[in-house]
């Protein structure tokens, strides 16, 4: 590669490296102007030789003065402006013209080899060489293909620790040492506490055991001293750790927040509240708490828990009776349990407060509660101390009766008296608190205690449950079943009681109920069952005609059987014969007037042929 190419002539850079120097590469004038030839790798070199092909006198001057002031690098990149980082292996520095065809020693180690040439201001250079250009006809680099060796022949091999196994051509010596060894063949290690390439690096001394880092890598092979980290051991243990390798982990309870000695790990200005030892790493005793562990918890905790050992609090809270962060205030009366947060019933005995600790009352409930802790109102139907007494059950409304005393507030069901409606109602009375009077039509003027019922029936003239009604019109004695005779006077209805028509008989009567017929009225009543007995007649014939029509039907219809069609009249006459006193028995409505009838049964037999 070159930095320019001479458009006028023919002149790539690979010319100069073609083994031709008839050939050769030229670059345009330019500043600054370059050349390099790429080794493929990192070779050791011995000598650098530069040939130009000599055309003429004039040729040759002007040649001359443009390669003034040229320098020649081995440089491990290409990039122009880092050229000059590379081994400078020659440098024309005048005042003369340069030797165009020149040998250069290099002994030395790259991959690029520069030819390079610039003008600076500021600088005289001689008549004509005030510009650059770069003409090379042939470049050769020698040295030794095969790394590692050294010598004539490149059949020696290079000591072991050179750096890279790089060795100079010419005498083997190390172009420089691996890490921890120095000399010219890199044979002798580092001197104690010091480490590293040409043995440039100082230990720190924090090894353990007070042992020397490794020679070549700096480390310290077995571990670093307590209190130190890192491959070097040149860090300190993080705040919080201490120990071997930093490994361990401070207590975190070193007074006022302190770190931990990161050797010990000891807390060297003291502990904090609840905790002890060098390392502040062990709580206080079961039953201590705070500073140095000198205060006593009060023993309250919950479950027998130990109080906590920095704060002395009940961390899960009181056992039942106590209150208060330390667990050491009782109970107010009234309360009780955990954290006090029950209320006691109110029901115990005498008003002394419930147990603190249970809710219990000790010394039993008020009348009119029960449980433990008095907290259980007396169920329904029961009351008094311990809730052993039944109530009556007779409170009105199905009311119960109250849980202290028994008594029913609201008052008594019917039937029922007294303070705990326990008594029956007596001596003629019932209903609510007893306060009705049984009718005094009531046999016996006993009634129902609940309703007002009559128990034992009613007085005579008397009806309904309570005998508060008088016999409807027409009815009169024992539960009214007794009928008036329908003959008091002025169709009056006879007394309810006795039966008595208190304003008299209607004509043809007699007697206190009426009920006894004159003579007179004898005659008419049997006048009136003849004429009964015509209509009954003229209904019989009215049957008859309808059997003859029914009878001369059948002798059409049978007229060849005349004997039985004579047997079927007989028969006929039989039907129509047997319901004639049964349809004058019919019209007999009343049961007196029947009885009547039935007396003068003669007087139907009579009547019934003619019709």
């Amino acid at each position: 590669m070159q930095s320019s190419k001479n458009d006028d002539i023919n002149a790539s850079p690979t010319r100069a490296i073609d083994m031709d120097i008839s050939t050769c590469s030229s670059t345009d004038k330019g500043n600054p102007a370059w050349w390099y030839v790429d080794l493929q790798k990192v070779k050791s070199i011995y000598d650098i030789q530069i040939y130009f092909n000599r055309i003429s006198d004039i040729y040759e001057h002007q040649q001359k003065q443009r390669m003034y002031g040229f320098q020649l690098y081995v440089s491990n990149t290409t990039e122009v402006g880092r050229i000059k980082d590379g081994h400078l292996c020659y440098i024309h520095n005048g005042p003369s013209l340069p030797v165009l065809s020149s040998s250069h020693l290099c002994v030395t180690f790259g991959r690029y080899v520069f030819f390079y040439n610039e003008r600076r201001r500021g600088v005289a250079y001689p008549d004509g060489s005030n510009v650059t250009y770069v003409q090379l006809c042939e470049v050769i680099v020698n040295g030794c293909e095969t790394e590692g060796v050294y010598g004539t022949n490149c059949f020696n091999k290079c000591p072991e620790n050179c750096q890279e196994h790089r060795c100079y051509l010419t005498n083997g010596t190390c172009a420089g040492c691996i890490k921890g060894w120095n000399g010219r063949d890199c044979r002798t290690p580092c001197l104690t506490g010091y480490f590293g390439i040409e043995c440039g690096n100082k230990c720190l001394g924090n090894c353990i055991n007070n042992e020397t880092c490794n020679h070549i890598s700096g480390y310290c092979d077995n571990g670093c001293s307590d209190g130190w980290t890192g491959q070097f051991c040149n860090t300190m243990c993080t705040p919080g750790t201490y120990g071997r390798r930093c490994s361990n982990t401070c207590s975190g309870n070193c007074l006022n927040g302190t770190p931990c000695n990161k050797v010990t790990g000891n807390c060297d200005e003291g502990c904090v509240v609840g905790y002890h030892s060098e390392k502040c790493d062990q709580a206080c005793l079961r039953g201590y708490f705070g500073n140095e562990c000198g205060n006593k918890c009060s023993g309250n905790c919950i479950n027998n828990e130990t109080c906590n050992h920095i704060s002395g609090y009940c961390d899960n809270g009181c056992s039942n009776g106590w209150t208060g962060q330390f667990c050491n205030i009782m109970c107010t009366p009234g309360t009780y349990g955990r954290r006090c947060s029950n209320t006691c019933s109110g029901n115990c005995l005498n008003g002394t407060p419930c147990n603190k600790v249970t809710g219990n009352c000790d010394e039993g409930c008020v009348v009119g509660y029960r449980g433990e802790k008095c907290d259980q109102v007396c169920p329904s139907g029961t009351f008094g101390k311990d809730c052993k007494k039944i109530c009556s059950g007779n409170c009105v409304n199905n009311d119960t009766c109250s849980r202290v005393d028994g008594e029913c507030v609201n008052g008594c069901t019917t039937g029922y008296w007294g303070h705990l409606c326990n008594e029956k109602c007596q001596n003629g009375t019932y209903g609510i608190n007893c306060s009705s009077q049984c009718n005094p039509n009531c046999a016996g003027r006993k009634c129902v205690q609940w309703t007002g019922s009559c128990s034992n029936g009613c007085l005579p003239g008397w009806q309904n449950t309570k005998c508060d009604e008088a016999c409807s019109d027409g009815y009169f004695g024992d539960n009214c079943k007794q009928t008036c005779s329908g003959n008091c006077a002025d169709n009056d209805t006879c007394d309810h009681v006795n039966g008595y028509c208190l304003k008299g008989c209607r004509e043809g009567f007699g007697g206190k109920r009426c009920e006894s017929a004159s003579d007179s009225k004898r005659n008419d009543e049997i006048g009136s069952v003849l004429v009964l007995g015509l209509s009954s007649a003229l209904g019989s014939l009215f049957l008859l005609t309808a059997a003859g029509c029914l009878f001369l039907l059948c002798f059409f219809r049978r007229s060849k059987k005349r004997k039985a069609m004579q047997r079927t009249n007989s028969c006929t006459s039989s039907y129509f014969q047997g319901p004639l006193v049964n349809r004058i028995s019919s019209h007999a409505g009343d049961t007196h007037m029947y009885e009547e009838f039935h007396s003068e049964i003669r007087i139907y037999d009579t009547i019934s042929p003619e019709l």
